[in-house]
């Protein structure tokens, strides 16, 4: 076993203590107290990994891995030891053969020092790595290493990756690419020993044609443009470990977004793929797990002289519960195409004062193995300019850089990044952290005055680590410090599956407070591959609920037709559905929209199961039938029992009215003061879990041949009244026979593209969402705390709430009032309005609940709600002014618990040319064409 700490320095020093400096606690200059003083060795190449083992063993580490060359210490600490010839099974380095006669200057380079690599992974505790039989190492430059997604299934064992040598020709450009290996010998901070890869490196990248629109050109790398030139990039310009890290970063960058993401993890995938880091705001961490990492850290450093760089790895049982966080994990796996391994943790302590020659982090540099992520949680608060904050170059982490051998190849000058990139630090307070890809440029800032104390997670793609194991490569993958874990988790369609499978829950343990894209830099779009669709039957622009719901109720119809649904974000990152507090009701004023929530419900409890039915697809959307209860002031009283009076009509008899006194009586937790009437719903309403029913129609529309092809509709080309064809953000043009508006907030503007016709009044509104804890389970005067099966309530305030899961967390909003609610653009949902929690809903919840004075927010978050500006209602229908033109758009707020509805309703107006089932006339375009509202009471 190893160590619960590092043994860096101990107050009762010993002949023969090693430690190390110059580097971090896994890697660095070997130091040894040796005739009373601590000094580095200048070595020879005689040392070997044997004596790797004997130093990293007296570390307390489990394995030496490799020996390297380190920047040399001060000339007067040089150690009188020379040499070291060591069996590997010494109990410390002074039992090996010691050379001793080494007395004077270190003159062999600026890099003469003795370093060794130490780890605490073993090579078979990582996923196992078959290669071909006749495979060597190093790979030819033409030859490239691929490894193929696992096929282990539901195993407990951790996956096989079985990869392939490719042979690859390499496609070559015009050959007007810079050399970038001519001028920029500045970027580098170890000039001397980089003259040689340099110019070895020049000469490497004359033997090759390359365009210079293939790569963006760096002096320390290039950013890919033209895949076509693949072969021709990677042969002419990197190293044998750059081709290599390059191979299996490029194929895991092709097996992204495989999987849709929900929000929280979407928006955490989004920003990592746009900047490389991403700021967590409010990870939800509890207290406790700081307070154990910060003990076992000062533990470790009671032992040290002075103020260190020192590393703690005690096993924290809470935080491991706690990384198995959902949405965490969904956008990490994501990120790595799928499969990724979280290998371990460590706690980590700064001192307040280093520099680059006490830490070679201090440098900007990248961590020399390609694509992986570190979460850092900051254990106390963490200045900008006295915290030592990390500082990472955004973007930067799409570089493939040209080197990754050797220590002096990956350290660059404060100019050069300061020029090249746009740079931010990433401080914030106790309890904060971010989450950030090495392969960015980043360092730990040398200058200031504070301490800083961190918790470290490290994960990779699955495979990564056990390629590099395998062929004994001198990367830190992983970082060898941590306490190991070595849990592989991967994404599938219905969740994430952890192998060993973990011993915690694996639900949404946290949400993140806020996701903080670093800054908004102008950063390249990305290129998307030209649509295959070039004609379809039947075009669906949007790919939420709504444009679902019709795919699916169109296929399931059977008219064989050619059905393709256009959605711009696979990924669903800003879809307004899975934002939304999941309700379904039946409690409406207009006989239409109770029936469509009627047949919504049935949908969800009984006709999504039948559509789903021999196809690999979880129909169960968590429907928690808890009611919904709303609540009316004298005042509203009368419109309350004229809506009830409708809905007992259309046939829902299990919604009951009920004054002050049952209603305390069935809800304790209540405060009735200033109600007069509610009116509950004993059955067919409550909550469910959106994306679950997003992602089941999705999946069922697939399985009987819908395609869903994610590209933007960018133009319509309309002739005498009729869409002739569509195009696309790639510039693809679809000839269509029906067009259905399904855009939901930007149906508006889909109706714009058509040119001088009646406009559709729909625009995009923003409303926030809240999540928070309760605490206190009675009050002091008695009021229990509502329960976890708290109905979704509706105050007369228009403030609603709801039970999310166990554990006394709910979810709660309001909208706007509506001198505040304005149009906005898509962008409007990376800001919350704080000042909506604080001042209108806390207040009326503490009103209504008592319990609920006494609250923690845990998350937020917004999305955008499609504001029919008439009357928000729907609207369902052809457009007057385009024959085939269908519109299903405008639901306010509705357009989840009505999809099911809507979209048979469109399925049967398309494949018979009327309703069959509910007659939505009322809903009709034609309403807007004669400014005539139809206006539903029960808006919230």
């Amino acid at each position: 076993m190893w160590k619960a700490g590092l043994l860096a320095t101990v107050s009762a020093v010993s002949d023969g203590d090693v430690r190390l400096a110059g580097g971090n606690t896994d890697a660095g200059r070997v130091e040894v107290f040796h005739l009373g003083k601590w000094g580095w060795i200048c070595g020879n190449n005689e040392w070997d990994t044997a004596a790797a083992e004997v130093v990293c063993r007296q570390l307390g580490l489990r394995k030496g891995l490799s020996i390297m060359r380190m920047p040399n210490g001060p000339q007067e600490n040089i150690s009188g030891i020379r040499n070291a010839q060591c069996k590997g099974t010494e109990k410390d380095l002074l039992n090996c053969q010691i050379e001793l006669s080494f007395n004077g200057s270190c003159l062999e380079s600026e890099f003469g020092a003795v370093g060794v690599r130490c780890t605490n992974f073993l090579p078979e505790e990582q996923p196992p790595v078959v290669f071909p039989a006749n495979f060597t190492w190093p790979l030819q430059a033409e030859q490239r290493l691929f490894c193929q997604d696992p096929t282990n299934g539901e195993s407990e064992a951790l996956p096989t990756f079985h990869c392939s040598v490719l042979h690859e020709e390499g496609i070559c450009g015009a050959n007007d690419a810079p050399n970038p290996f001519l001028d920029s010998l500045d970027a580098f901070v170890f000039k001397e020993p980089m003259k040689a890869y340099l110019a070895l490196a020049g000469q490497q990248r004359e033997a090759f044609n390359v365009s210079a629109a293939s790569a963006t050109w760096r002096a320390v790398g290039f950013e890919l443009k033209n895949s076509a030139e693949v072969g021709a990039l990677r042969r002419g310009f990197l190293s044998p470990l750059g081709r290599l890290l390059f191979d299996l970063d490029f194929d895991l960058m092709n097996r992204r977004k495989l999987h849709p993401l929900e929000p929280g993890a979407a928006r955490l995938f989004s920003a990592l793929e746009a900047y490389g880091a991403v700021e967590l705001e409010d990870l939800g961490l509890p207290r406790s797990i700081q307070e154990q990492a910060l003990q076992a850290l000062g533990e470790v450093r009671a032992q040290q002289e002075g103020n260190m760089l020192a590393a703690a790895r005690p096993k924290l049982p809470e935080l491991e519960h706690w990384l198995h966080n959902s949405t965490l994990s969904a956008a990490v796996a994501a990120y790595f195409g799928g499969h990724a391994m979280l290998h371990g943790y460590k706690v980590v302590h700064l001192p307040s004062k280093f520099t680059t020659k006490d830490f070679v982090a201090a440098h900007w540099h990248h961590d020399r193995t390609g694509h992986r992520l570190k979460l850092l949680i900051r254990l106390n608060d963490v200045d900008p300019l006295e915290g030592h904050p990390t500082q990472v170059a955004l973007g930067s982490h799409r570089l493939s850089f040209y080197w990754h051998e050797e220590f002096e190849q990956s350290r660059y000058e404060e100019v050069y990044v300061q020029k090249e990139f746009h740079t931010v630090r990433l401080a914030g307070k106790r309890g904060t952290g971010f989450l950030f890809d090495t392969n960015s440029i980043h360092k730990g800032t040398p200058e200031g005055s504070h301490d800083r104390d961190v918790i470290v997670v490290e994960y990779h793609q699955a495979a990564k680590c056990g390629v590099i194991s395998q062929l004994r490569l001198n990367l830190p993958c992983p970082s060898g410090d941590q306490r190991p874990l070595n849990w592989y988790f991967r994404l599938t369609d219905k969740s994430i599956q952890w192998m060993p499978h973990a011993d915690v829950p694996r639900k949404k343990i946290i949400r993140f407070k806020k996701l903080t894209a670093l800054a908004r830099c102008q950063l390249p779009a990305k290129a998307k591959p030209l649509s295959s669709c070039r004609q379809c039957d039947v075009a669906i622009v949007g790919g939420g609920v709504i444009g679902a719901s019709v795919a699916l109720h169109l296929a399931a119809a059977g008219a064989g037709k050619k059905v393709a649904v256009f959605e711009s974000d696979a990924s669903y990152s800003r879809a307004s559905a899975p934002r939304s507090a999941g309700g379904i009701r039946q409690q409406f004023s207009l006989p239409v929209n109770v029936e469509l929530s009627l047949y919504g419900v049935d949908f969800l409890k009984h006709k999504l199961h039948d559509l789903c039915e021999g196809i690999d697809v979880d129909a169960d959307v968590q429907f928690k039938e808890n009611g919904y209860l709303l609540l009316a002031t004298p005042e509203g009283e009368a419109a309350l029992r004229e809506n009830h009076a409708v809905q007992q009509g259309c046939g829902a008899s299990w919604i009951r009215l009920m004054d002050p006194k049952e209603l305390r009586t069935r809800f304790p937790w209540l405060c009735t003061d200033g109600v007069a009437l509610g009116s509950f719903g004993e059955r067919n309403e409550g909550y469910f879990d959106p994306w679950a029913l997003l992602q089941a129609m999705r999946k069922a529309a697939m399985a009987r041949g819908v395609e869903f092809i994610e590209q933007s509709v960018t133009g319509i080309q309309v002739s005498k009244n009729h869409i002739e064809a569509l195009t696309l953000g790639d510039g693809t043009r679809v000839s269509v026979a029906t067009v259905v508006n399904a855009a939901g907030a930007f149906g508006g503007h889909v109706v714009q593209m058509c040119g001088d016709v009646t406009p559709l009044p729909v625009v995009p509104r923003k409303r926030c969402m809240f999540l928070f804890h309760v605490g206190q389970e009675v009050t002091s005067d008695g009021t229990p705390r509502p329960p976890d099966n708290t109905p979704l309530t509706i105050d007369a305030s228009g403030v609603y709430f709801r039970s999310e899961g166990s554990c006394a967390r709910f979810l709660c909003g309001v909208s706007p009032k509506p001198e505040d609610d304005h149009d906005c653009d898509a962008d409007a949902v990376d800001h919350v309005d704080y000042e909506l929690f604080e001042e209108v809903i806390w207040p009326a919840l503490a009103e209504r609940a008592p319990a609920l004075e006494a609250i923690k927010l845990e998350s937020s978050w917004a999305g955008l709600y499609e504001y029919n500006t008439l009357d928000q209602n729907g609207v369902v229908g052809w457009h007057p002014d385009v024959s085939n033109l269908l519109i299903a758009c405008g639901f306010s707020g509705h357009g989840l618990q009505q999809a099911p509805g809507v979209g048979r309703a469109v399925a049967e107006l398309i494949s018979f040319g009327g309703y069959r089932t509910i007659d939505l006339s009322i809903l009709s375009y034609d309403r807007i064409q004669r400014n005539e509202p139809v206006f539903e009471q029960g808006i919230y």
